[in-house]
């Protein structure tokens, strides 16, 4: 196992670019065995557009933390740690969209808080008794195994009750999300947009 130096910390504006090349990068390895090649292409080509909307997002987020309101979704990473600290150490806050990035950059990234997305309203809606969702959390190739994605998911989830949707096929992530106690709940269907209608189904974890 990889053993890489991060702590754990709100994504910052300025982090916008390196969130959205995390992402990117991270997204089209993982399912390089279910998409076309051509799939990477509009993911890389939008990148400089996604950077600059998630950089508003971000900056939305810190103004909703500040004013004391809980924004619609925290943004989370693991950061390289301040030069004398300790290179080991991991800090954990809960909740929202993270960054996991160490000395080589941002290693992963992660997403989640109350409240559905848009695009749910097509399927079953979410539980009501479940209002918390994983919106995304990704790993670079070289961080798969390392720890930083039972962090990252750790710092966006912690204990809470929560749902996800997942695209069908992806043994790795299925395994990952069953150990952290989520189980399927029935909902599936097509996935839109860059996806081109591949299999995608929920999963829900009551604590």
């Amino acid at each position: 196992m990889t053993h890489w130096a991060y702590r754990i910390r709100l994504a910052q504006p300025e982090d916008a670019e390196a969130y959205v090349a995390a992402h990117v990068t991270s997204q089209i390895a993982t399912y390089a065995h279910l998409m076309p090649p051509e799939h990477a292409d509009p993911r890389q080509a939008e990148a400089a557009i996604a950077a600059a909307e998630l950089a508003v997002d971000l900056a939305t987020m810190h103004d909703d933390l500040a004013a004391g309101r809980e924004p619609f979704r925290r943004h989370w990473g693991a950061a390289a740690p301040p030069r004398g600290g300790n290179p080991g150490a991991r800090t954990t806050p809960g909740g929202g969209s993270s960054v996991a990035a160490g000395p080589r950059g941002i290693l992963g990234i992660a997403c989640a808080g109350a409240g559905q997305n848009w695009w749910e309203a097509n399927f079953d809606p979410p539980p009501v008794d479940v209002p918390y969702m994983l919106d995304r959390l990704y790993l670079r190739p070289q961080a798969q195994g390392s720890g930083v994605g039972q962090a990252l998911f750790e710092a966006a989830v912690g204990d809470r009750s929560a749902y996800l949707w997942i695209i069908a096929n992806n043994p790795r992530a299925e395994r990952f999300y069953v150990r952290n106690g989520f189980s399927p709940d029935g909902a599936a269907g097509p996935a839109g947009g860059p996806w081109l209608g591949r299999p995608m189904f929920r999963m829900v974890r009551r604590t």
